[in-house]
């Protein structure tokens, strides 16, 4: 699905937030190599799809303010670029 909106990142910025609320609530106690169930960083504002990646592959992730974690296979809008992939998920970056 994409949103009405192709233009507008804020539900890209709405579930970036309820990851790092995740980060802030688990980090602490989730052994380094476990995956942890983020939400799809994606355009579509129903998504609700898990993403399962360490908490050091999520913050490598968003160490590049661009750059959002999806579900592998989901689609992109216009100018955005996957960046990477693996088989749980893969690395979108939006242009500048």
């Amino acid at each position: 699905m994409r949103p009405s909106e192709a233009g507008s990142a804020a539900p890209q910025q709405e579930t970036r937030r309820a990851n790092e609320r995740l980060v802030r609530a688990v980090g602490h106690i989730v052994e380094a190599e476990k995956h942890v169930p983020f939400l799809c960083e994606c355009m579509d504002p129903f998504c609700t799809e898990p993403v399962p990646m360490t908490l050091k592959e999520y913050e490598a992730v968003r160490a590049h303010p661009r750059r959002f974690a999806l579900v592998p296979g989901h689609p992109t809008v216009a100018g955005e670029q996957i960046v990477s992939e693996d088989p749980r998920f893969q690395v979108m970056e939006k242009p500048e």
